[in-house]
């Protein structure tokens, strides 16, 4: 009773991150380009939208199964607008047992040109483990993430998110909180 209390809770919590996450980057259509144009930055245009690519390397620190664990990983993708990512990532798991995930990355920075700025960021896919059994896993992990511009190239962002993981085994055990670290490089 407490286990499907505990993941309807859980549920909740998920679908309410997701809807916040749509619900922001449907705003990135919102903006006209010349708004978000910055002068004193180079830009390359496609269609009249400032766009370029973006690549991040990421470590995240999280609880499995009641132990600390760390995931290194990597996403990026296509960056319109300087707001908008749309791409991929992987992530694996580098103690112990057997973890990894990867899918779609969304990612929306709600004010790019500030020093300091937030961004909120959505993954969607799959994975596998070897956790004591072989089994594959949907994973849907929302992050809410704060950067620091440190060049027009670089930025250096903290973050935390939820990892939600749908399996036939023990969901419970493989979800649960995280904190993460990144390195950005992009076109600003």
């Amino acid at each position: 009773m407490v286990r499907a209390t505990t993941q309807r809770h859980g549920c909740a919590r998920v679908l309410f991150v997701a809807g916040a996450l749509l619900v922001t980057s449907l705003s990135v259509g919102a903006q006209t380009p010349d708004e978000a144009k910055d002068e004193s930055k180079p830009e390359v245009l496609v269609n009249g939208v400032d766009s370029g690519a973006m690549i991040a390397l990421d470590n995240k620190f999280s609880e499995i199964g009641g132990r600390f664990e760390n995931f290194l990983g990597v996403y990026g993708g296509w960056l319109v607008n300087k707001r908008f990512l749309l791409g991929g990532g992987i992530y694996g798991k580098t103690t112990g047992a057997t973890i990894g995930y990867g899918g779609l990355v969304v990612e929306y920075f709600i004010d790019p040109n500030r020093l300091v700025n937030v961004s909120v960021k959505g993954l969607v896919g799959g994975g596998g483990t070897t956790v004591g059994w072989n089994d594959p896993f949907f994973v849907l992990e929302p992050e809410v993430k704060l950067s620091l511009n440190i060049t027009d190239w670089m930025r250096l962002g903290f973050g935390g998110g939820y990892r939600y993981i749908r399996s036939s085994f023990d969901n419970d055990a493989l979800s649960g909180l995280s904190a993460n670290i990144d390195v950005k490089f992009g076109t600003w």
